[in-house]
């Protein structure tokens, strides 16, 4: 079976990376397309959880861009066509619209439970 179409989806953990490394994989040596995705929590949950006022959503989201620009750049240098990186809302949800609109014939998933806002506290906290 030919896979034109393949989904990644990752939390930017390690297991998330390595899956989507796989997928990376598969797109080049299948010809497919390739869409990442990766959920962002809303910015209201991010506020509920800790405090409004702050710029935590909007360090998050740039965080974000620029590991998808990282994975897009790899999986097209490796030979994938037509590859993007996705953001969106609560994971379950994004993942559900993102294959209802893109029809994947291969989704891959890549995640450990420390998603992006645990990692972004993590390696702030390990920082100089």
């Amino acid at each position: 079976m030919k896979l034109k179409r393949i989904l990644a989806a990752t939390d930017f953990s390690e297991l998330g990376d390595a899956a989507i490394h796989r997928a990376i994989v598969l797109a080049a040596r299948e010809e497919s397309e390739l869409v990442i995705l990766h959920a962002m929590p809303k910015p209201s949950v991010l506020e509920d959880a800790f405090g409004s006022g702050g710029d935590l959503p909007a360090r998050m989201r740039a965080v974000a861009g620029d590991r998808l620009a990282s994975l897009v750049d790899v999986a097209m240098q490796a030979g994938a066509r037509r590859v993007r990186g996705n953001r969106r809302g609560p994971g379950a949800l994004a993942l559900a619209d993102a294959a209802e609109g893109f029809h994947p014939d291969l989704l891959v998933i890549g995640a450990d439970g420390k998603g992006l806002l645990q990692q972004f506290f993590l390696s702030a906290a390990r920082s100089p």
